[in-house]
């Protein structure tokens, strides 16, 4: 089962670099195809452009990305092609596709390491459990935990209703009727548990508070600051091989800074997310939102600071004047100690509003995990777009914030390897071409099996569709036709025979007026060569007659 999963994985992997390689080269020559048939090179190049889409978007499912994470080697490649679609990409659709798929990555990713923190945590509880010496201590520890874990959910849940009456409040009309409202509301559901109940029956109103606190638990824990911390840590250093992962491991640490900045509870938090932003965009010489989110959370912290103050110095004068009218009535401290307590309430209720008003931006920051993991169509492209941007475009000042731009981005240096040294060192660069050859051409092949049986299905389903007669006729014509192209190759095979026999009878006729001319030749060689002979004796004679009569 991991062979065929590492398998699916590894051709899913090339298949998506194949299909953004070839949509590159046809982008590349376009203005060449436009000049001289463009046509066929624009539907290419749409028919690439749409692969590498629709596999993005199936991609992105979680069904799909839980099986592919115990893979490290296959979740590694899968990453760095989709990386590599997110930064090279010109086509925003492909860029949204991308983004989800690796948002889609890091939330797997911080639910396996929740859930492997409780499965720790339960078995350390069913140790101490078994032990003797301990059990008491431990029941004692779990039940102060519950306690204070109710305690947070009991605080959590009062400032969702503060929140949600101030938004409605607000839509309604008017910032003081919906204090009045929070007011109110937070006083009924102390006062009683059957309004709670009954608001818990609406499914809007509870989906919305399942969600925010699912985000608060995801986002304010230490296992997700220590996977930020790690993801910068690896920013730095490997030097460059994974800065297109900046702007998605910014863009969520941002989120999480943005949701929680105004709270004073989680200043640590945004101050440990902040240094992990910080640190990521020196490794990548980038600019990053650091500023803005630092100095909300310093001015919260020098608030806090100040209202801490306040309160001492009242306190402290507060015991000077009780020391110095120790003898008056009683009735008169009792009035004093009210009033202090009244001031102290007034102070500290801006504190709380803020932190309501905070609470209720959090399902702005979430619209694209909320895309993503509810209201998707699995086939459904355009769909899944339109939803897909629309998460994007209704977070817009964060989008615009975050936004950094290739640039920006400066690359690294590439160092260049010898033709020995790429012999000597790295023979496995041979084998892996080698590989990827193979495997593109068994690619191929199997689009060509699969473009045959399509044929086959497609008449196979307009023969469904036909009567009888109609079919008995589409078989006749068949025939007919069959029998007229072997017609046609018999009659082309008796010409070729045709062809060939008067070829031979040419040569023949040929060799047979060649040879009495070549009889001829020789007889007047030989006639002639008789007559040189004749005439040499005849010069010869001559000759010695002449030296005879000297």
């Amino acid at each position: 089962m991991r062979w065929m999963l590492k398998s699916f994985w590894g051709d899913i992997t090339q298949l998506l670099l194949f299909a953004r390689q070839a949509a590159a080269a046809e982008a590349e020559t376009e203005a060449a195809a436009a000049a001289g048939g463009g046509g066929a090179a624009a539907a290419a190049e749409a028919s690439s452009k749409d692969l590498v889409l629709q596999l993005l978007l199936a991609i992105s499912s979680k069904l799909l990305l839980r099986w592919v994470l115990p893979l490290e080697a296959a979740a590694r490649r899968l990453l760095q092609a989709v990386c590599r679609c997110w930064a090279f990409s010109k086509q925003q659709q492909q860029q949204l596709a991308a983004f989800a798929v690796l948002r889609s990555l890091l939330l797997l990713q911080q639910q396996q390491q929740q859930q492997m923190g409780s499965a720790a945590a339960a078995k350390g509880a069913s140790k101490a459990a078994r032990s003797s010496g301990a059990a008491a201590a431990a029941g004692a520890a779990t039940a102060a935990a519950a306690a204070a874990v109710a305690a947070e959910a009991k605080e959590q849940q009062l400032l969702q209703q503060l929140a949600l009456t101030v938004r409605s409040a607000v839509a309604a009309g008017g910032a003081s009727s919906s204090f009045a409202a929070a007011g109110r509301s937070s006083s009924s559901s102390s006062s009683s548990s059957s309004s709670s109940k009954k608001k818990k029956k609406n499914k809007e109103v509870y989906k919305k508070q399942h969600r925010q606190q699912q985000a608060h638990a995801l986002l304010c824990c230490w296992p997700f600051i220590h996977s930020c911390s790690l993801w910068g840590e690896s920013l730095c250093m490997h030097d460059g091989a994974l800065r297109p992962l900046l702007l998605p491991l910014v863009s969520v640490a941002a989120a999480a800074v943005k949701l929680q900045q105004q709270q004073l509870a989680a200043a640590p938090f945004c101050l440990n997310m902040l240094a992990v932003i910080g640190r990521a965009g020196a490794a990548a010489d980038a600019l990053v939102p650091v500023a803005a989110p630092l100095l909300a959370v310093l001015q919260l912290l020098l608030q806090q600071h100040a209202v801490v103050c306040r309160r001492s110095s009242r306190d402290a004068a507060a015991a000077a004047a009780a020391a110095a009218a120790a003898a008056a009535a009683a009735r008169d401290s009792r009035k004093r100690k009210r009033a202090a307590a009244k001031t102290h309430a007034a102070a500290s209720e801006p504190l709380k509003l803020q932190q309501a008003a905070a609470a209720a931006a959090a399902e702005t920051c979430l619209k694209i995990d909320q895309a993503q993991q509810m209201s998707i169509h699995h086939w459904g492209a355009a769909k899944k777009l339109q939803q897909l941007a629309a998460a994007a475009a209704a977070s817009g000042e964060t989008v615009k914030q975050l936004r950094l731009s290739l640039q920006q981005m400066p690359l690294g240096r590439v160092k260049v390897l010898q033709i020995q040294q790429h012999k000597q060192q790295l023979p496995l660069l041979d084998l892996s071409e080698r590989l990827m050859r193979e495997r593109q051409r068994a690619l191929a092949d199997g689009i060509k099996d699969e473009a045959a049986a399509a044929e086959h299905r497609r008449k196979k389903a307009i023969e469904e569709k036909l009567t009888p007669k109609q079919l008995k006729r589409r078989r006749q014509k068949e025939q007919k036709r069959a029998a007229l192209l072997q017609q046609q190759q018999e009659q082309q095979q008796q010409q070729q025979k045709q062809k060939k026999k008067q070829q031979q009878q040419q040569q023949q006729q040929q060799l047979a007026a060649d040879s009495p001319k070549k009889k001829r030749k020789e007889k007047n060689n030989e006639a002639n060569s008789v007559q040189q002979d004749a005439a040499e004796e005849d010069a010869l004679e001559e000759f010695d007659s002449e030296f005879s009569d000297e």
